[in-house]
């Protein structure tokens, strides 16, 4: 059985980003080097932007959640989906 329910998307959620870009790229603009402001400053304040936004989730599922999102990237890396692998480029 289906259930034919659309759930609306929220512009807000794409604040972390929005900032991410304004942090890195603003920056990079503004001072001519996009090597000045390292990219995980402006990685982390997206970060903890996004780990503040919703509070109906308490932190520690956020963090979780984030963790967990992060092993799940990593397991794909490990050469079960991406053609260039570990396995590939070792081989030969």
């Amino acid at each position: 059985m289906e259930q034919n329910e659309t759930t609306k998307g929220n512009g807000l959620a794409l604040l972390p980003f929005g900032v991410f870009i304004l942090l890195f790229i603003g920056s990079g603009i503004l001072t001519g080097d996009f090597y000045q402001m390292p990219v995980l400053v402006a990685i982390f304040a997206a970060i903890l932007i996004a780990l503040f936004m919703n509070r109906k989730t308490d932190f520690q599922t956020k963090l979780r959640q984030l963790t967990e999102g992060g092993r799940t990237f990593k397991h794909h890396l490990d050469g079960h989906y991406l053609p260039f692998s570990r396995r590939f480029l070792h081989s030969g």
